[in-house]
């Protein structure tokens, strides 16, 4: 599982230090279908001595509940000191392949729990189910690159699209246009090993002579 990091933002609680505050720990999270699970983090921040109750709910993105996913609509309980809550939904590994495919969970609070209980402003997290019944696809993240000569170096990033079973391993040379290798630019070929991650990135650089 694949996510995300986002620093904690910081809370102003001076106004009512007895307010709870919640939030998904990340905004995003990936998952291969093969997992056929993914676990989201709901954190606690400000007043952590009481027990607080929270609703997580699933929500169609280009991923339907049933078909790619379980729904999820339900209730939760944070206990007196607990800071953080792991819930875990289910994906539907399919045995062929298709487009990777979104959904999101919608934090919200049940009636009356308001009045001890904020959402900061991660209340939504987006979750991408990634297939891996075939290898995918490598490419060029761009087509075309601009860099300035004073930069001194081009970064050329990689990735793996449309699926990610396996480890692939790639290959790339340079080859001149206008430019020419050993008077312009450093020349390059070699081989590197992808994982199974849909969209890693792979940084080649070429400095300039």
């Amino acid at each position: 599982i694949y996510q995300r990091a986002v620093n904690p933002q910081p809370f102003n609680i001076d106004e009512d230090p007895h307010m709870a505050i919640l939030a998904f720990a990340s905004s995003s999270y990936a998952v291969l279908e093969r997992e056929q699970r993914v676990t989201v983090n709901v954190i606690r921040h400000g007043f952590i001595d009481s027990i607080i109750r929270f609703r997580l709910d699933t929500i169609d993105g280009t991923a339907i509940a049933g078909e790619d996913y379980v729904k999820l609509s339900e209730e939760f309980k944070m206990e007196s000191g607990e800071q953080e809550k792991k819930i875990t939904i289910h994906v539907i590994d399919h045995n062929q392949w298709e487009p990777d495919k979104t959904f999101f969970v919608k934090l919200s609070l049940p009636e009356g729990e308001e009045k001890r209980t904020k959402l900061d402003s991660r209340e939504t997290a987006l979750v991408t189910t990634i297939s891996d019944d075939e290898p995918g696809f490598v490419e060029f993240e761009e087509t075309i690159t601009l860099v300035k000569e004073s930069a001194r170096k081009a970064e050329i990033k990689v990735v793996r699209v449309n699926s990610a079973d396996g480890r692939v391993t790639v290959h790339y040379r340079t080859k001149d246009i206008d430019a020419t290798a050993k008077k312009d630019y450093q020349g390059k070929s070699n081989d590197f090993l992808t994982n199974r991650i849909d969209n890693h990135i792979y940084h080649i650089m070429f400095y300039k002579i």
